[in-house]
């Protein structure tokens, strides 16, 4: 994944806004930085994130989801996710082209 920050995504918002307007525009926002779901998790965690083999995670999360309903913080549908590909060939390029320069996100 290639995170990008809100600051970050508000200046480019703002810039957009402030484009003349082009039909059906699309920007792909991306921050400078490639991070697999496990550096991204540790980053967010400040701490290495434990493995978890996956026989053991999905049984744990669907048991989760059915005691705690829609007030359920993380699902097995939204961890599955975690395998699909969230960068872009164009990195920070459409962000730049806004006149944002994306930041890395910060270590803890």
């Amino acid at each position: 994944m290639q995170p990008i920050s809100a600051a970050d995504v508000a200046a480019c918002l703002v810039a957009a806004l402030d484009r003349p307007a082009a039909p059906r525009a699309r920007f792909e926002l991306a921050g400078p930085v490639e991070l697999s779901w496990r550096e991204w998790a540790t980053l967010g965690a400040g701490r290495r994130a434990p493995r978890v083999p996956v026989a053991l995670l999905r049984p744990a999360l669907r048991a989760y989801e059915t005691l705690t309903g829609p007030a359920a913080l993380l699902t097995w549908d939204e961890a599955a996710r975690t395998t699909a590909t969230m960068t872009t060939p164009r990195g920070t390029g459409d962000a730049e082209r806004l006149g944002v320069v994306p930041r890395a996100p910060a270590a803890r």
